[in-house]
């Protein structure tokens, strides 16, 4: 279209310098120099925003985005391109919604749902995708989840409170740049963003960039629509995938008791830097990883833990004193979960071996590192997840011993895109009397497991999945902590042996089953 339009340019000049005399403007050869100068602008103008919202990023952009700067020292969009990105936005929701109402033969309905690239390519004028360079992961789910458009709405629009809400993907995310503050609420708003995307196994890599989020409700539908699209400071760096976010997001739709129908499509385009191993191969390829449903049950799964959080008939607390002790634990098993979820994206590993990182965090004026390992397992992964959650393996891993007996704080959940089973000893004095658990030191243990389709010589009907092992450790410094680091070997190959031999003395994989719990 550029092209074009500077064509005609060219042409419109070339006849101004022949025949400078135009009816429409009274023969005046200073107005037609002026329309023309003024088209030139436009051009320019048209050129620039092309040039940021379709051109692939620059290598020196890289190290920009990624040091630890305010945003003073981030380039953000100017006045000029304001308004062209909310043309892009409106655009963009558009596309998600024809992608969210529309079926065959835009989606392809077999074992899952998948893209139609052709369909795609006819519907949707972008520019073309380097095959070469990179490949589309796209797919579709839909949920119903407990808790109101509004509330959904603004937790998208807080990157705090998305990265919260979505700690299992999200390892991290900020807002950049408010560009537009909405017209009527929410409605309109307008947000720069960067977010780090993570697999919660270290053999996935963390895929990280830059986009646009945009929110607009359809008020006589009672429906609201996040669209997340990409723009040229969306970068990666050279260690993880270079990473676009295509037109993504989900419609929300307000339904009865407080409930709403989401969804929900993720479209991306990723260029992989390096081979992934076999085992994650296809699980990252085929989308699943990091695809609608797995975002669909997390946003499920956390809907359901605050209705928790916040009800008040409560009949058996159990050991928990009051209602208002019940919400503090629950915080603290919330800090427990991010904090082991975010000790596994900055950690990196192959088969059977132990990679240490260092953590963001500091406790009680130490270091947190992070040990983590990836082990495959010819099992489903929800009975390696009913194998976790028993007390008897759990105190086995634990190292508990009737002379060391300590209170223990778990969460376990589950579904069929995965599971966790998180735990820590905690200060429960500190939680029961209500004080802020920001301050109550903790260091979690715990397992993730995502099912995978088998390698290459095992049988594709044998159900496969994917047991992370995470500990997190106290050091007085890096240096100190490699002191420690055989016994943390020891204790995670240990773990692995005994939770192998435990699953296979079991017998066969389980019947897969779909649960939540808490």
């Amino acid at each position: 279209m550029l092209k074009a339009e500077n064509h005609s340019l060219k042409m419109e000049n070339y006849n101004l310098r022949s025949n400078p005399i135009c009816s429409s403007c009274d023969g005046s050869s200073d107005k037609l120099r002026l329309e023309n100068s003024r088209l030139r602008q436009e051009l320019d103008l048209l050129r620039s925003i092309a040039s940021l919202f379709d051109s692939p990023p620059s290598p020196q952009d890289t190290s920009f985005y990624f040091s630890e700067t305010d945003n003073n020292n981030v380039t953000l969009i100017s006045e000029e391109e304001k308004a062209a990105a909310m043309d892009l936005a409106v655009s963009c929701v558009q596309e998600l919604e024809k992608m969210c109402e529309t079926i065959e033969p835009l989606w392809n309905k077999k074992m899952s749902v998948s893209l139609n690239e052709e369909e795609y390519k006819k519907m949707f004028q972008w520019p073309p995708m380097d095959d070469g360079r990179f490949r589309r992961e796209a797919s579709r789910a839909n949920e119903v989840v407990l808790m109101n458009s509004i509330t959904l709405v603004n937790t998208f629009l807080d990157a705090d409170k998305w990265s919260e809400m979505f700690c299992p993907i999200v390892s991290r995310a900020k807002t950049i740049q408010i560009i537009s503050s909405g017209v009527s609420g929410a409605s309109g708003s307008l947000l720069l963003m960067y977010a780090e995307l993570q697999g919660l196994s270290p053999m996935v890599p963390t895929r990280e960039g830059y986009f646009l989020r945009y929110a607009e409700q359809k008020a006589e539908e009672s429906k609201w629509m996040i669209v997340d699209f990409p723009i040229k400071k969306a970068s990666a760096t050279a260690a993880t995938d270079q990473y676009r976010r295509k037109p993504s997001g989900c419609i929300i739709q307000d339904i009865p008791n407080g409930y709403s129908q989401v969804t929900w499509v993720e479209h991306v385009e990723v260029e992989e830097k390096h081979v992934l191993h076999e085992v994650v191969r296809e699980y990252v390829r085929s989308g699943v990883a990091f695809g609608a449903e797995r975002w669909l049950s997390v946003l499920k799964r956390q809907c359901e833990r605050m209705a928790s959080l916040m009800a008040t008939d409560i009949t058996d607390l159990g050991v928990i004193p009051s209602v208002d002790a019940r919400r503090n634990l629950m915080r603290l098993s919330q800090t427990m979960v991010k904090s082991f979820c975010y000790g596994q994206a900055f950690s990196e590993s192959t088969m059977d071996a132990v990679r240490v990182t260092r953590t963001r965090r500091k406790v009680c004026g130490g270091v947190v590192l992070c040990a983590v390992s990836t082990k495959f397992l010819p099992f489903s992964h929800h009975q390696v997840f009913d194998l976790l959650r028993d007390d008897h393996v759990l105190s086995q891993v634990a190292n508990n011993s009737p002379d060391n007996e300590e209170m223990m704080l778990q969460e376990t959940c589950t579904d069929n895109s995965g599971g966790l089973v998180v735990y820590s000893t905690v200060d429960f004095k500190a939680a029961m009397n209500g004080e802020d658990t920001s301050s109550i030191p903790i260091l979690p243990l715990g397992f993730s497991i995502v099912p995978v389709n088998p390698p290459e010589g095992i049988s594709v009907y044998s159900p496969s999945c994917l047991l992370t092992v995470g500990i997190q450790f106290l050091a007085s410094n890096v240096a100190t902590a490699r002191l420690e680091l055989s016994n943390v070997n020891d204790r995670i190959f240990t773990t692995l042996k005994l939770i192998t031999s435990s699953l296979e003395s079991s017998g066969s994989s389980a019947v897969p089953k779909q649960e939540i719990s808490w």
